[in-house]
């Protein structure tokens, strides 16, 4: 039996749900720039294939285990580097794949652990966005018998 054609739904579902990582993604690329910058690290602007899959790793990884602590989520960062073939090294090199944040967050430097900290909230900061734009887009969207009961009213542009 043949397999029935995806639904606008399903499709569009998917859709969102990538638009949501992606949007999360560059959100917590941003937060890893600011801090890198602040701390005197090099950093790239736009996001490489390895960060994305790296972020988008995480971004699962934190919506699955929203409470998780900065820790848990170090882990499960090395985890993802490690698979990709990173190593510890004491110079980040992307050509060789090494990093020296490779270590268990305890051992992290002061102000690696700190940008940890610092990229959970970011996350959870960006999904507050994400939802507030959501929540915003649904209400324009609605037939205007929704809005008025919501008691928005769709203005006209001037």
């Amino acid at each position: 039996m043949p397999n029935p054609k995806p639904t606008f739904d399903k499709i569009n579902k998917e859709l969102i749900t990538e638009q949501r990582a992606r949007f999360i993604a560059e959100v917590r690329h941003i937060g890893w720039v600011a801090y890198q910058i602040a701390a005197g690290q090099p950093y790239n602007e736009e996001i490489n294939e390895d960060q994305l899959k790296s972020l988008l790793d995480g971004i699962r990884f934190q919506d699955e285990n929203p409470d998780n602590s900065p820790e848990q989520n170090h882990d499960n960062w090395m985890k993802m580097k490690i698979s990709q073939g990173w190593t510890y090294g004491k110079v980040k090199d992307f050509n060789n794949k090494t990093h020296p944040d490779l270590v268990p967050f305890k051992d992290l430097p002061e102000i690696e652990r700190k940008k940890d900290i610092s990229d959970t909230l970011t996350h959870k900061m960006a999904v507050k966005l994400w939802d507030a734009q959501v929540s915003i887009a649904s209400v324009w969207s609605c037939p205007p018998a929704v809005s008025t009961i919501s008691g928005l009213k769709p203005q006209a542009l001037r």
